[in-house]
């Protein structure tokens, strides 16, 4: 073993190998512990406030003591011997700890906020994030000392719920993603993301200057059902553990599914839901489908759409609604004139799926299916073992490419037809020095090498695939599915150079291809396997020019693309800052003077700038472009000496030297290349305020196209930033661009069709810029749009009574009509208001204005009428106060303000005790019939108090008295006046209301009164009922009672719910009572539930 130790120390790998696959005998008995200075001390706090420190030897030290201060939270570094200490007092403490567990105090810190709800976490090397009961989150840097607070914006927003605040941090050091879980539910997460990409070391490390806070980026929130009370990150995987007390969830982040194909798109917004829209230059239709997997991908095609998850694949049709009609089915979904329809669906484990035609190309359990609708196998691709397993395909037309796991390509033509021939896309570029062939290819905007492949025996363009991808960037899209018609170079500018670009002729219909009888045509290409294909943008000219940067580690950079003016022919040259272009000849223009020269981009305003501001901007494009940050800023600073240089020695002031027109270009060419932090540095020097201010608002927006697209909006490049928000889909920011431009007719286009949520409030600003300008009739429209013309029409013609009149009139709208009635009323007219509430319907304002004038005859006939209740309680009222009390209580009962009506008539009956002349007037009114009446409909209370006053009256009612104490839960009042006034019959009533509930003094009550009448049946049952079981079998055989099935099962006790000892008597003796009966079958029953088998 020793020697064996030697060699692998040695670096002997076969000596290595024995040595890592050795284990000793023992070694399944033993706890494995790491190498290195990890020991097993360790540090323990008691709820009294001391800190304990336990040593390898089993020795516990009082190490530190707070003074009854409970100890919430204990924290050691991981790269230096320090201790953090949080106390229940929100005191935080650092403390340095020796070899022998001392500490030592470096740091005490004191937070204010509620301690109920703390939490503190690393989140990061020597970085500290604290909560305290709020919504704020504290980083402490323990390297630095400094200190600062996270932006927060709360989901639930602070002004629906101020009580929210964090309960819980985690930190996961695999993304660098702080998060915190609020007692609403909500999870806020922040991402470390700092300003300088190069200078990044993590969190609590970062050398960047500036305030660190804005390292951490907070990223979109989520949320679940109930109070958080914990998170917690996985150590193997980035998953997060939400602890809600009733229930535990497990979060993990999943990239959403969005397909296009012709037209048609389907894109993933919820585990189980899509949205599926029909792009057309008319309209765009869409429609949610709603499913019952957990979508794993998706593909759409011009009829189809496939969902499919880990087990099923559902296929749908999709057909245009041409009946207009929309409908809300479950299998079958139809909005705005779309419907899907279920095709099929089979079982199938499915990696990737396309359509073609009639058939799915399913990529399964490393193999590729071609299968129908139903699922039913019309052809498995074949695969050598050379070749590998299939990992990976797309579908371009009718060609399929799959890319092997032995970086094989393989092309299937589904339609068994050779693709026509196109022109050569690639721009090839020969480095003599390295004596390397590089080209561009303008099919999928990549550069390659051609070391991978030979050109000769590639295959047509459009199928070209290559591996070495550019710096990210944009513009390549500009230039996709174009062909090369002529390139130059800068002459004084040798790594520059232009290319002339064309679309790819448009490729004629193919025949419908044929069921899949014979085997499909392939071609195999020997390729990287990671290839990715980038479909063309199609959003400049026919013929654009693409201008290059070429360097030496990449190749071939886009730097610009730009359309080619339609009156030229073609590109002639390039000299820097000018294209070249020759004119198209016409008989309008002269013989000479056809080559004209075109601003280059990055140099309009400078065209007529001096050589080192020239090289300057390009220096800065081209750093810009590759990436080189240093070197683009050296730039900047060389632009900048050139200005002044040139200012102070000749003492220019015109545009073409300013230096805010250099700087204006170079921010411009910051958004064509989306750097952001150098735009900052641009706007400065411009002493752009606003635009530097918009910068740093949009900072928040999570999108980096939106954030370009406002910089290009303070810079005037409206064409640029339309398309970067529809680009990004900020179909909102697009919205308010062209409402702040005044374009409001592409403002209500972008609103109807893509930000429908922002629909009502286009049409409200659209309403107030009509406004402004005096169209009020165009106004009222789309304040009707906005379904804010209750409010604001009124406003606006308000100072017009006239048009405001007509104009209520015409909408009849129910409000209003009743806002114009009540305005009527406020200037006294009103008959004009009568007329205003009858058409409106607003019976309670009618009756009120009738009760003013004193026409209380119509006001009872109109809530006689309607039924209205406010209009009837209103009525009833005034007939109150004018002592008119039997219209007051037929009103209030048809109000159902029965509290009312019984109130009114326990008031004039507690007048018969008076002299005879109210109690004449009490019986004039004839209110006993009434308060019985009404006691019957009205609730416990007032039954109460009308069986009090039947029962205290002149002329006492016992049996209505008894009934409604019955009713209103009073069954000892009731029982007792029940026997006071021998009512049996509604003792009887009683009875069946008594439970084993009920007291057992009432029941024993009842069932004497049954025994003196004879009814000795019914005092069994009773008897039972109130599990009074001896008392029930002694007057069962006492008197000889029938027991019966169900009387049996009354008599008997629930096993284990008293003495068990008595339920066995009690079975014994109905079985007695039952077989004395010869009822035999119940007698062997409950002979057997008495545990009795020998008399069963």
């Amino acid at each position: 073993m020793h020697g064996l130790a030697k060699a692998a120390v040695a670096g002997d790998e076969r000596a290595l190998d024995l040595f890592s696959a050795w284990r000793p005998r023992t070694a399944g008995q033993r706890i494995m512990m790491q190498a290195g200075s990890d020991n097993l001390c360790f540090y323990v706090s008691s709820i009294t406030g001391v800190l304990f420190y336990f040593n390898e030897e089993g020795t516990c030290t009082e190490v530190l003591n707070t003074d009854g201060s409970m100890l919430k939270k204990l924290l050691f570094h991981e790269r230096k011997d320090c201790l953090i200490v949080m106390t229940e007092g929100l005191n935080i403490g650092q403390f340095n700890v020796d070899s022998k567990g001392n500490l030592s105090e470096v740091m005490k810190v004191k937070l204010s906020g509620r301690s109920q709800e703390t939490s503190m976490v690393w989140a990061g090397p020597g970085l500290v994030a604290v909560t305290t009961g709020d919504m704020l989150v504290r980083c402490l840097d323990l390297d630095t000392g400094e200190n600062y607070l996270l932006e927060t914006t709360s989901p639930s927003g602070a002004a629906a719920a101020p009580a929210e605040a964090f309960t819980s941090l985690a930190y996961c050091s695999q993304k660098r993603v702080l998060c915190g879980g609020t007692n609403l539910g909500n999870i806020v997460m922040w991402k470390y993301s700092p300003p300088l990409p190069e200078l990044d070391l993590g969190p609590g490390c970062s050398t960047s200057i500036g305030d660190p806070s804005k390292g951490w980026v907070q990223q979109t929130p989520c949320s679940v059902p109930g109070a958080i009370k914990f998170l917690s990150w996985a150590h193997s995987e980035p998953l997060l553990a939400v602890n809600t007390i009733i229930r535990v969830y497990v979060l993990k982040e999943q990239t959403l599914s969005a397909h296009y194909s012709h037209g048609v798109s389907a894109v993933q917004v919820s585990p189980s839901n899509l949205l599926v829209e029909v792009l057309s230059e008319d309209s765009c239709p869409s429609l949610g489908l709603k499913t019952d997997l957990q979508v794993s991908g998706v593909s759409v095609c011009t009829d189809h759409v496939v969902v499919w998850s880990s087990k099923t694949l559902v296929v749908y049709q999709l057909n245009i609604d041409t009946s207009g009609e929309e409908a809300k089915l479950t299998a079958n979904v139809a909005v705005n004139n779309l419907e899907l329809s279920i095709l099929g669906s089979f079982a199938c484990e499915a990696d990737a799926v396309y359509v073609y035609e009639q058939s799915v190309v399913v990529l399964q359990e490393e193999r590729i299916q071609i299968r129908t609708f139903q699922g039913t196998v019309k052809q498995t691709l074949p695969f050598t073992d050379l070749e590998g397993q299939p990992i990976f395909m797309q579908l371009c037309g009718h060609f399929l490419v799959v890319a092997t796991s032995c970086g094989i390509i393989k092309i299937w033509d589904l339609a068994r037809r050779l693709s026509n021939f196109l022109p050569d896309t690639k721009l090839f570029l020969w480095d003599i020095e390295s004596d390397s062939l590089q080209y561009f290819n303008f099919s999928t905007g990549r550069v390659d090498d051609g070391e991978n492949e030979e050109y000769q025996n590639s295959l047509s363009p459009e199928l070209t695939m290559t591996s070495t991808s550019m710096p990210g960037d944009s513009l390549t899209f500009d230039c996709l599915g174009r062909f090369v018609l002529s390139h130059q170079w800068d002459a004084e500018e040798p790594k520059l150079v232009v290319c002339e670009a064309k679309l790819l002729p448009k490729k004629t219909s193919n025949v419908d291809t044929p069921h899949y009888s014979r085997r499909m045509s392939s071609s195999t290409v020997t390729m990287p396997a990671n290839t990715i294909i980038k479909k063309t943008q199609g959003q400049e000219g026919e013929v654009v020019l693409v201008t290059f940067f070429t360097c030496p580690e990449v190749g071939l950079i886009v730097q610009d693309v730009q359309s080619l003016p339609e009156n030229h022919h073609k590109l002639l040259g390039v000299c820097t800052p000018h294209y070249l272009l020759l004119s198209k000849p016409s008989s309008q223009l002269p013989k000479v003077g056809l080559v004209k020269r075109m601003a280059m981009r990055d140099f309009e305003g400078l065209e007529s700038c001096d050589k080192a501001t020239r090289e300057a901007v390009l220096n800065f494009s081209y750093n810009m472009t590759t990436g080189n940050m240093d070197e683009a800023f050296r730039a900047i600073k060389t632009i900048r000496r050139s200005a002044n240089k040139l200012i102070w020695q000749f003492n220019l002031s015109c545009e073409t030297c300013s230096s805010e027109v250099v700087w204006e270009s170079l921010a411009k060419m910051c958004v064509k290349t989306k750097r952001l932090d150098v735009a900052s540095v641009c706007l400065g020097h411009m002493k752009h305020a606003r635009g530097a201010m918009a910068l740093r608002q949009a900072a928040h927006e999570p999108v980096l196209e939106a954030r370009v697209a406002m910089l290009a909006v303070h810079l005037g490049l409206m064409d640029e930033a339309e398309r970067l928000y529809e680009l990004c889909g900020r179909y909102d920011r697009l919205n308010a661009l062209y409402q702040a431009a005044g374009e409001w007719d592409k403002a209500m286009r972008v609103a109807e069709e893509h930000d429908r949520i922002h629909l009502r409030a286009t049409c409200h600003n659209y309403a107030s810029y009509l406004e402004g300008k005096g169209d009020t009739a165009g106004a009222a429209r789309m304040y009707e749009r906005a379904d804010t013309h209750r409010s604001q029409v009124p406003r606006m013609l308000i100072d017009d009574p006239a048009a405001l009149q007509t104009y209520v009139s015409k909408t009849k709208d129910v409000q209003l009509t009743k806002w114009w009635g009540q305005y009527m009323e406020s200037t006294g007219r009103m008959d004009e208001a009568i007329e205003c509430y009858e058409k409106a319907g607003d019976y309670f304002s009618l009756v009120r204005i009738l009760c003013f004038q004193e026409d209380l005859t119509r006001a009872a006939q109109v809530a006689s009428t309607t039924g209205d209740k406010a209009a009837c309680y209103h009525l009833a009222r005034r007939y109150e106060s004018q002592g008119r009390i039997q219209e007051a209580v037929h009103f209030f009962t048809i109000a159902q303000a029965y509290g009312n009506a019984v109130r009114i008539c326990r008031i004039f009956s507690f007048w018969s005790s008076l002299p005879l002349i109210t109690v004449l007037c009490f019986q004039e009114h004839g209110l006993e019939e009434g308060l019985w009446n009404l006691a019957l409909l009205a609730g416990p209370r007032e039954q109460l108090e009308a069986a009090q006053y039947f029962e205290q009256s002149d002329h006492p009612l016992p049996e209505k008295s008894v009934l409604l104490y019955h009713r209103a839960g009073m069954l000892h009042k009731a029982l007792d006046l029940a026997f006071r006034t021998q009512q049996y019959s509604a003792l009887q009533l009683i009875a069946l209301d008594l439970n084993s509930t009920s007291d057992p003094v009432l029941i024993a009550k009842c069932a004497k009164f049954f025994v003196d009448n004879k009814q000795f049946d019914k005092a069994v049952d009773l008897l039972a009922v109130g599990k009074q079981y001896e008392e029930a079998l002694a007057l069962c055989v006492e008197h000889d009672i029938p027991v019966t099935e169900d009387l049996a099962e009354k008599l008997t006790m629930v096993k284990g719910e008293g003495d068990e000892g008595l339920r066995v008597r009690v079975l014994e003796s109905v079985a007695e009572s039952a077989l004395a009966q010869r009822n035999y079958h119940l007698a062997t029953k409950k002979f057997t539930q008495a545990g009795n088998k020998v008399r069963s």
